[in-house]
């Protein structure tokens, strides 16, 4: 009979003789039950107080580094302070037994819920999910240990423990190689072959950190798919494509080929995402870009639609029926695109997005409802310009506006008037504090709401509708337009306007093209 083998008898049967209890001089240990046998021990499940714990037995014989290496899977934990091992295993004591003359020794630690292996097992969420999770939790468990100088050489799903609350706890440092002084020697074949790295089988490999980097990339695949990674097996490509690169450099077969630290592997994590930002922004802005080239492409289409003649051709109409049927469908295509894109008037010196525009043929009076003040601009209509550019940038909707007489308020002439509470109008003037003084009689009423109305004609009499990247909306092309508002616009002139704001484009319009 093996020395092991006896070592394990003895202890059983002891236990066996006390009850399944063992006491210390610090207190009891009741309700053992054996639960498992480890590579150098032996392992019972019981309770202190009230506290589940593991007692772990050492059966080996007592001679060579097998018990060092037992001692210190203990020892140079407990040695690191509190902040250095929250995510370590909480092992409460060393301890040894003497049967029969003969000294065993254990150690003693919180029993936790299961292993990473079992809950693995049981799994049927989202395995990206449990990976980010779990490599979460391995860059900072590993970062403990290696920061002091240890090596855990047995990363496997059996040696991540969990508690209740689903936390990850890293456990078994039997194996585990102390920078400082090796007690396993190079090439000594300890660890699980399936999760352990290449060196750690060659006879006179060097272990290093990278050697525990290899393992955590293992974890992370096996969590992936159920297996490690072997042979001529190729990371597939997943949904979080941080994931194929960096298990790629963890599994190089070459320790030298593989991220040397754990900062180094932040350091590429934080790269990576930084980079996929910037791929994101950079997306975001042309997935924009184009949604607004395509709203040219659309503006154009409306033009055509509502009058077929203009495309590719300069029409002037000042038919009230085609006013409508214009300003119609415009008002139609401002509504389907309020939440998504935004339509502009420009002057060449103002502009403003807008929300609506109504026109009414009996009155010949059109309303320019704009967004964000929440004001309708009224005057009367002239004319309107159309022109369907052929490449949908030039594209013209130009309306030649006139004045309207004041409003009258109380027998008082004004340009400017509010419906308050949608119930009274009156001048804008009387309700730029917020509030509206009625008299002595009615008193002060607060505005709740408030729809203001212009009529303030100024110089610029003619309007281009439009996206803000049309050519007559671009800023870049103010200043052109700006020079209509002094002149009477003909077909000549406008021809000539449409070749000049033709060639200025923003920048982004290139790359499209």
């Amino acid at each position: 009979m093996s020395i092991q083998v006896e070592n394990i008898k003895n202890i059983s049967h002891y236990i066996k003789q006390n009850g399944n209890n063992l006491n210390f001089a610090w207190g009891a240990i009741t309700d053992l039950k054996q639960i498992g046998q480890g590579g150098s021990g032996l392992i019972y499940a019981g309770k202190l107080d009230c506290q589940e714990v593991v007692l772990k037995f050492f059966c080996k014989e007592t001679q060579g580094s097998d018990l060092k290496r037992f001692k210190d899977e203990y020892f140079k934990i407990q040695s690191l302070e509190n902040y250095q091992k929250t995510m370590l295993a909480s092992y409460l004591c060393f301890e040894s037994i003497n049967i029969n003359n003969s000294v065993y020794y254990l150690y003693v630690m919180k029993r936790y819920h299961c292993t990473l292996k079992e809950f693995v097992r049981e799994y049927s969420g989202d395995r990206i999910s449990l990976y980010e999770k779990l490599l979460a939790f391995l860059l900072n468990a590993l970062n403990q240990i290696h920061n002091n100088n240890i090596i855990h050489r047995d990363l496997k799903p059996e040696n991540i423990l969990m508690d209740n609350s689903g936390r990850f706890y890293l456990a078994d440092f039997g194996i585990a190689k102390y920078v400082d002084y090796s007690i396993t020697k190079p090439g000594d074949r300890l660890a699980n072959y399936k999760f352990s790295a290449p060196e750690q089988s060659e006879k006179n490999g060097k272990i290093t950190y990278a050697s525990d980097i290899f393992a955590m990339g293992q974890l992370l695949y096996w969590v992936l798919e159920n297996s490690t990674l072997s042979g001529l097996i190729r990371i597939k490509n997943y949904e979080n494509t941080l994931i194929k690169p960096l298990l790629e450099k963890c599994l190089k077969s070459k320790a030298e080929d593989r991220f040397q630290s754990i900062d180094e592997i932040k350091k590429f994590i934080n790269n990576e995402k930084q980079k996929k930002l910037i791929q994101t922004v950079e997306l975001e802005k042309e997935q924009k870009y184009l949604g607004l080239l395509n709203l040219n492409i659309q503006f154009t289409d409306l033009i055509r639609k509502s009058y077929p003649d203009s495309d590719n051709r300069l029409i002037s109409l000042e038919n009230k029926g085609y006013f409508t049927r214009i300003l119609t469908n415009l008002n139609e295509f401002i509504e389907e695109n309020l939440d998504s894109q935004d339509i502009w008037y420009n002057t060449g010196f103002s502009n403003q997005e807008i929300s609506g525009i109504e026109y009414d043929e009996n009155t010949n009076i059109i309303k320019i409802k704009v967004k964000k003040t929440h004001t309708i601009l009224e005057f009367s209509l002239r004319k309107i310009w159309l022109y369907a550019d052929i490449s949908d940038y030039a594209s013209l909707l130009l309306l030649d506006l006139g004045p309207l007489q004041p409003y009258v308020i109380n027998g008082v002439e004004t340009n400017y008037k509010s419906l308050i509470n949608n119930e009274i109008e009156v001048d804008s003037d009387k309700v730029r504090s917020g509030y509206l003084d009625r008299g002595l009689n009615q008193g002060v009423i607060s505005v709740e709401s408030k729809i203001s109305f212009e009529r303030n004609f100024s110089d610029d009499r003619y309007y281009a509708i439009g996206p803000i990247h049309l050519a007559p909306i671009f800023y870049k092309n103010d200043d052109y337009l700006h020079k209509l508002q002094s002149t009477f616009l003909t077909s000549d002139i406008l021809n000539e306007y449409i070749c000049r704001i033709r060639k200025i484009k923003p920048d982004e319009y290139y790359r499209f093209q």
